[in-house]
């Protein structure tokens, strides 16, 4: 009988060493969870996607065609205003954004968007809203393409999921109560854009003066290709996340 006693108490004694080292686990998975950074989890998500062999495969082709005057996107908006009004009030960001070589790091995405928010609150919202309104993509298939090697990949797809967790209402401004993820990818497709307008608008300035607009795109413009195909991959997650366009209460600028 005491060997039974004995037996039961080694039982308990290991079950509850178990259930309490168990426990801090399941604590602190859910406590990384809550605390996890949006915006560093979406730049890590966008690294990972466009570092996916197969993704990265059509990204690519992406790149060649862009490079061939087949962006397989166009854009409407007046890139000289817009260079005008950077120039005027944020002289500082333009030059940096511009002859900053684009990389596909997380340091990088956090630059653009950090930029982003301070061009945002200098030429307003709306104007955010109005120059990506003004972006057609001519062949959409290229975002099935993307979405299909996405869904089929079993840890993108994850932290595509993620995302979606993480989106909350943000009180935060530039696009005060929009969702966090949503804004973030609004914003960073925002200086991609704008950057491939005015640098589209400068290279064709120095258009007859082949030297001058080598040398422009060899020392200063390198892979500013890698800022249109990166617009695929943001349009992709918002678009799969279910963002909606922002409601049209925006401030208007300086």
């Amino acid at each position: 009988m005491m060997k039974n006693i004995l037996k039961s108490i080694v039982i308990g004694i290991t079950l509850l060493f178990i259930g309490l080292a168990f426990q801090p686990i399941v604590s602190t998975n859910e406590l990384k969870k809550e605390q996890m950074e949006p915006n560093n989890y979406l730049f890590e998500t966008i690294i990972e996607i466009i570092n996916n062999p197969e993704v990265n495969e059509l990204l690519n082709q992406i790149e060649d065609e862009w490079k061939n005057d087949n962006p397989y996107i166009t854009w409407d908006f007046d890139s000289k205003v817009i260079f005008k009004n950077l120039f005027l009030k944020k002289p500082k960001i333009l030059v940096s954004m511009l002859f900053a070589e684009s990389s596909n790091t997380q340091d990088y995405l956090e630059s653009s968007y950090m930029k982003g928010c301070e061009i945002t609150k200098a030429l307003g919202e709306k104007n955010v809203i109005d120059v990506i309104d003004s972006v057609e993509i001519t062949n959409p298939d290229i975002l099935d393409q993307l979405n299909n090697f996405i869904m089929n990949d079993a840890e993108l797809n994850a932290r595509i999921s993620t995302l979606e967790d993480l989106n909350k209402d943000s009180e935060s401004v530039p696009f005060r109560n929009y969702s966090t993820i949503c804004k973030v990818l609004l914003i960073l497709y925002y200086v991609y854009l704008i950057r491939c307008g005015i640098v589209s608008l400068i290279s064709k300035f120095f258009e007859g003066l082949p030297l001058i607009s080598v040398m422009f795109d060899t020392l200063w413009f390198k892979n500013w290709e890698l800022a249109g195909v990166c617009m695929f991959v943001f349009q992709l997650i918002y678009d799969t996340i279910g963002c909606e366009k922002p409601s049209p209460d925006y401030s208007t600028g300086i």
